[in-house]
């Protein structure tokens, strides 16, 4: 799941605003469902659903977005009178959830009811396998709920999302002479390691930091965190109850390390290995890559395989500010600030280059001015 919505986020930052409204609703889709079968898979093997249980899937409903509760009664009934021209949601306007869909109170009730007895109906079944939906069907239930026309290459990803992980398992171990080697391990790192694992290819993973995290471990400034909603921003196998609808640092960090716990990928992991260098040798068919070790004279490691996965927000972009030279004070990036950084006392006014969008400021007795290359 995440990098299937990275990859969205990558393409929405170019999009017109035509397939910004679209990934909207598909947002609110994901959302949606989320709140609805959460609640429905927390009562999974149970026997009998008491009262409670039925508040708890009433109240999720209650909250949930029309669009999104539509596309979930489709692909739980698969029931055509769904698609009637009644109960087409309007477009979203901007980047608007269009939670209630534009439509009637009587048309929202109806479906959130259906919505209802249709889960019941699959506690009662003792919540048999979910259908499969292929590419072209997800396609078509986002162009209704949508009420527009999302672009093609939206549904593989989407009906990959909503079909859940497809657990592939271990293959027999490959020719000796195929290895990898990964840099970095953070999401991406780990990722790899994990499919790596899975088809048997031995691999190293080599990380400059001191645990894995990437730029997660690295950026600690107060109030860090995702700006997507956190259970979007999990990996589809590896599942959490999130305390915050969005993650701060610390907690996503932790859940990076339960991760990582959980598949034993530190055991891969040469940390505080940063690799400067990579050349292919095409008369090897292979890597050449140079890790430098702090204090160490610099390694050499090949591999016919190389994975990068460095990541993008790890290395500090300093804006160049007049008098940056001459300035006498402590002076320090957004993503290097650590609990221990103050401001220093000799001075009222401190200046901090950040690259973030909006300011973010160490906790300091006095006041600072933050300075910003945006």
């Amino acid at each position: 799941m995440l990098t299937a919505v990275s990859m969205m986020w990558l393409i929405l930052s170019s999009a017109s605003s035509r397939v910004k409204r679209s990934f909207q609703a598909i947002n609110g889709i994901l959302r949606s469902h989320l709140v609805v079968s959460l609640t429905a898979v927390s009562l999974h093997g149970m026997t009998i659903v008491t009262d409670l249980d039925r508040d708890h899937l009433r109240s999720a409903v209650l909250r949930g977005n029309v669009p999104t509760m539509l596309a979930v009664l489709l692909e739980l009934t698969a029931d055509e009178r769904w698609v009637a021209p009644r109960y087409q949601p309007t477009r979203s306007r901007g980047m608007d959830d269009n939670s209630t869909g534009g439509l009637p109170e009587e048309v929202q009730s109806e479906i959130r009811s259906a919505l209802i007895d249709a889960v019941e109906r699959w506690w009662t079944l003792d919540e048999p396998s979910r259908r499969t939906l292929d590419s072209s069907e997800v396609e078509r239930i986002l162009n209704f709920t949508c009420s527009e026309t999302v672009p093609p290459d939206f549904a593989p990803m989407m009906a990959e999302i909503v079909n859940g992980p497809q657990i592939k398992p271990a293959t027999a171990k490959c020719d000796e002479r195929l290895h990898a080697i990964v840099i970095g391990a953070g999401i991406a790192g780990m990722l790899a390691s994990v499919e790596l694992s899975r088809a048997g290819i031995p691999h190293v993973i080599l990380e400059k930091n001191d645990d894995v995290g990437g730029s997660w471990w690295e950026n600690r400034y107060p109030g860090a965190g995702v700006d997507t909603p956190s259970h979007l921003y999990s990996i589809s196998s590896f599942p959490r109850n999130w305390s915050t609808h969005f993650g701060k640092r610390d907690e996503v960090q932790g859940y990076l390390e339960d991760f990582a716990e959980a598949n034993d990928i530190r055991r891969n992991v040469r940390f505080r290995h940063e690799v400067t260098r990579a050349e292919f040798e095409e008369s090897k068919q292979g890597w050449r890559v140079s890790v430098q070790r702090p204090g160490e004279a610099s390694e050499t490691l090949e591999a016919p395989i190389l994975i990068s996965a460095v990541g993008l927000l790890n290395r500090p972009k300093i804006p160049h500010l007049p008098g940056i030279e001459t300035f006498r004070g402590r002076l320090f990036h957004s993503a290097e600030c650590r609990a221990s950084s103050t401001i220093p006392s000799r001075s009222a006014e401190s200046e901090w280059a950040s690259s973030v969008p909006e300011p973010v400021l160490c906790r300091s007795a006095r006041p600072s001015r933050i300075v910003s290359d945006r």
